[in-house]
């Protein structure tokens, strides 16, 4: 697998940024952001006298940019069409600022910086407005807890510990820019959750309402999981999963402003996780209630133990290919082995190639306007299935990495870069010198990939931590791997894909079956690794895996 990218000699031209962003390289967009980011504040600086408030269009800005880029009619233009968004953008903000109330008697800073211990102890609050920071104390740190984890993290230490932009930054190893964007993008957000007087409620009975895991789609390149992360967003979601409702039926429900809501949906339309009808919007997308879960865990309870005795049968032949192989040579146990080439290689992408050859029934994600090719699985955060076959995969130049997860442990994803699979490609070819690696990683930065389980740094070399999988390996593996699956099929799954989607039709899921195959071979293979372990096919699961366990790589050609 190999991942596209462009480049060009010295800063890239707006024709180019224009060109390649329409193309979905989201990449590119933030290089287009990185470039004109001074611009835009400086001049929304300049229109309205405050920093913050400059970052906050700043942000809207280019968001606008985003989704009109297709409007501009030529290219040579971004500059000045830019300018004259951000612009009219800080005018916009000039007004309303001047036009509008305080949201309380503190201001909007008591609701983004009114946490702090400096403003707690000064004496000019009297005791009433000292109650109402209180108060107010309560509900941001509350808000701040259904953020996305970057943005609470940058929300938590700029305004709560008072960290500058610049050790944030170092923190991050990120520009300073970048830092200072990334917390306009996390002021946004919990200044939308901040007036959402509804959504407390709705947090304090989850029941009604229940927050979603929205970090799950079947495919490769993007996903919508920016988008959906909002608890507002997560509420709309839950409510159009049967069925369509309207921008204010939705706003009337969740008592919220009805522009957040419109928003919301216009956003998540334009990534195809909702699409518009004549009476609303629709979802996308499967999400099953505890209802739906509970009738396809009876339907298909019995599933994981017969194919834990399939693959029994295959156990001593898989255990001799695992020894022939570059990991285990690398020193890796085969029972470890066990855990990623099972459920990856024969229950993940085994199954979903032989499901395919064998039922005409093979999953392809569809083509998105992020540039990605994925299916959307949203699922209840307190859901009763767990997460059994979770797999993320990073594509480099030479290959590429990938981790196995599954929610029925704690697993700390590792979630390498390019620049770091690059060092772990590197290394595949044997240890290396700390001080060779200047100019393409810090000595930080290998600190930082110790950590997460990645290398080993021993007498001033760096090591490789992870197992690498040859393009030899595939030739020992494949055979076994497919018997293996191929079996499962014809024994196991000899009503598949009818069975599963005899039950996605009664749960009321007809009005979106293009996302039927990706849920049925999750569920076609339900309970199958806890009856693995307790045949003694896998070893037991770490109660918390150390860091980087599931994690590993492999070579062009293995995949």
């Amino acid at each position: 697998m190999k991942a596209q990218s462009g480049e060009s000699e010295g800063a890239p031209t707006d024709a180019y940024l224009v060109e390649r962003v329409r193309l979905g390289d989201q990449t590119v967009f933030a290089q287009l952001v990185g470039q004109y980011t001074p611009m835009v504040l400086a001049l929304a600086e300049r229109i309205l006298g405050d920093s913050d408030e400059a970052l906050d269009v700043a942000q809207e800005a280019f968001l606008q940019v985003h989704r009109q880029l297709g409007q501009l009619k030529q290219a040579s233009r971004l500059r000045s069409w830019l300018w004259k968004i951000a612009r009219n953008r800080a005018l916009w903000a000039r007004r309303c600022r001047s036009g509008q109330p305080s949201t309380n008697c503190l201001g909007e800073a008591a609701v983004m910086s009114g946490l702090t211990a400096r403003q707690f102890t000064d004496r000019s609050i009297g005791p009433a407005d000292y109650a109402e920071l209180s108060e107010l104390r309560t509900l941001v740190r509350e808000r701040i807890g259904v953020l996305a984890p970057e943005y609470r993290r940058l929300i938590r230490l700029h305004y709560l510990d008072q960290v500058s932009m610049a050790e944030i930054a170092r923190q991050l190893n990120i520009p300073v820019g970048t830092a200072k964007w990334r917390l306009a993008l996390a002021r946004r957000e919990l200044r939308k959750e901040l007036t959402m007087p509804g959504h407390r409620d709705a947090v304090a009975t989850p029941e009604v309402l229940p927050q979603l895991d929205v970090s799950i789609t079947w495919g490769s390149n993007g996903g919508p999981v920016g988008l959906c992360r909002t608890l507002l967003a997560q509420h709309i979601l839950y409510l159009v999963r049967k069925q369509p409702k309207t921008a204010g039926q939705l706003a009337t429900q969740l008592s919220v402003d009805a522009r957040y809501v419109q928003d919301h949906l216009d956003s998540l339309t334009a990534a195809e996780v909702l699409t518009r009808r004549s009476r609303g919007f629709r979802a996308n997308f499967l999400l099953f209630d505890q209802d739906d879960i509970n009738r396809l865990r009876r339907r298909f309870s019995g599933r994981g133990s017969a194919i834990a005795r399939v693959v029994k049968e295959f156990q001593v032949d898989l255990d001799l290919a695992l020894g022939r192989t570059s990991p285990a040579r690398q020193g890796f146990g085969v029972g470890y082995l066990r855990w990623l080439v099972l459920p990856v290689m024969v229950l993940n992408f085994g199954m979903a190639v032989a499901l395919g050859k064998a039922r005409n029934c093979g999953v392809e994600p569809p083509p998105r306007p992020d540039g990605g090719f994925w299916f959307f699985k949203p699922r209840l955060k307190r859901s009763t299935a767990p997460v059994e076959l979770g797999c993320n995969s990073y594509e480099g130049h030479a290959g590429g990495a990938a981790q196995f997860w599954t929610s029925l442990t704690k697993i700390r994803i590792t979630r390498p870069s390019r620049s770091e699979i690059a060092v772990l490609q590197r290394l595949a070819a044997g240890p290396v010198p700390v001080g060779q690696f200047a100019g393409q990683i810090t000595e930080s930065g290998l600190a930082t990939m110790k950590e997460r389980g990645m290398v080993r740094l021993e007498r001033g070399q760096a090591r490789l931590a992870a197992p690498v999988f040859s393009v030899e390996d595939r030739a020992t593996l494949a055979p076994v791997v497919e018997a293996v699956a191929n079996s499962i099929v014809e024994q196991v799954l000899d009503e598949f894909p009818e069975d599963v989607y005899a039950t996605f039709d009664e749960l009321g899921f007809r009005f979106i079956r293009q996302d039927w195959p990706a849920h049925a071979v999750d569920w076609s293979v339900h309970g199958s690794l806890q009856a693995l372990i307790e045949a003694a096919v896998l070893p037991p699961l770490p109660k918390a895996a150390p860091p980087g366990w599931g994690f590993f790589l492999w070579q062009d050609g293995f995949f």
